[in-house]
């Protein structure tokens, strides 16, 4: 399926650097200033006046809207947390 070979083309797990559509969940100076954590802040500043004028029931409505555009991108928004292993640190898919 279109899926199945997406994620091959983009894995989920093992990664070792982190593209322009990744972010990175965290804190600090790396997940803070990395290129995808700066867009996704960019996008969800646009969001931020209709999710803030939603009724509580319609939020998780605008919230799911904005993880799907963001993994719609090419290539796809992935959310990714920092593991360490013993050959390294690496990132793997989160949500």
């Amino acid at each position: 399926s279109d899926r199945t070979a997406d994620r091959c083309r983009h894995p989920t797990e093992g990664i070792a650097d982190p593209g322009p559509n990744d972010v990175l969940l965290g804190r600090g100076h790396y997940a803070n200033n990395h290129a995808g954590n700066r867009r996704f802040r960019r996008l969800l500043a646009a969001y931020r006046p209709r999710y803030v004028a939603a009724y509580k029931s319609k939020k998780p409505t605008v919230s799911r809207e904005v993880v799907a555009l963001w993994r719609g991108l090419d290539p796809p928004g992935r959310f990714l947390e920092c593991t360490y292993r013993p050959n390294g640190k690496g990132f793997e898919g989160s949500i």
